[in-house]
């Protein structure tokens, strides 16, 4: 009668790994949809929160390429019509010109309090200990 009990228990306990296996796979099954549908929702995300960046960057790139094409097409209308008078500067050129003059001297402005700050510094640690020590 033992080899019978033996194979019951045998048969048990196999039942037993079988049923934690298929709890273990539905387990994982939920798991994986979980998942994807979370990485889905992120993706929708980003892309939402990413649109209004690709639409801006596509139209200044639309409008540099259409500007760079216009430009073009001038400088070459103007190598076949001969020799021209120079003209007065346009007004994209002047302000152009005028934004880099400001950024130059705001760079030097700081630059330059920068360079007094750190001479300020440099200072009170020399005056603290005499020359020649």
């Amino acid at each position: 009668m033992q080899p019978s009990h033996v194979m019951t228990n045998e048969a048990d306990e196999l039942l037993r790994a079988e049923l934690a296996v298929e709890e273990s796979r539905a387990e994982l099954t939920r798991s994986l949809r979980q998942v994807g549908k979370s990485s889905e929702n992120l993706l929708h995300r980003v892309q939402a929160e990413l649109k209004p960046t690709i639409v801006i960057a596509a139209a200044v790139v639309g409008a540099v390429a259409v500007t760079g094409a216009l430009v073009a097409l001038a400088r070459r209308g103007r190598h076949h019509r001969g020799w021209l008078m120079p003209q007065q500067p346009s007004a994209l050129g002047v302000a152009a010109k005028a934004v880099g003059l400001w950024a130059l001297r705001l760079a030097a402005r700081s630059v330059a309090q920068a360079l007094v700050a750190r001479l300020e510094q440099a200072e009170p640690s020399a005056r603290a200990t005499p020359a020649g020590q």
